[in-house]
């Protein structure tokens, strides 16, 4: 079984980049480490990636239009929203990645 050393990051879909970075960097005070996307003839949304600690970030791709903006109340599942898109965990080496894979 490979040895995990952390998640590298989550990723998960906002509708609003400019609303997550005020939240996630202005009010939580996560870093924000690494951009892509929103370049000509590039991938045309952007993904961003903000730091939560040694080797791991919570990352969000913009897609506009995907996410709704409603209150689902804590404990309950979510129906019809799509909010997480992949988790990324940090392993030793590559063996340990084709290992898991």
């Amino acid at each position: 079984m490979p040895t995990f050393s952390g998640i590298n990051h989550l990723a998960m879909v906002t509708g609003d980049m400019d609303q997550t970075v005020r939240f996630y960097r202005d009010i939580l005070g996560m870093p924000l480490v690494a951009t892509i996307g929103n370049r000509p003839g590039d991938y045309p949304y952007r993904h961003y990636f903000f730091r939560i600690g040694e080797a791991n970030t919570i990352a969000f791709f913009e897609w506009p239009g995907m996410v709704e903006k409603r209150h689902k109340p804590a404990g309950l599942p979510a129906r019809g929203w799509v909010q997480f898109d992949h988790v990324s965990f940090n392993v030793e080496d590559e063996e340990s990645l084709l290992e898991l894979q």
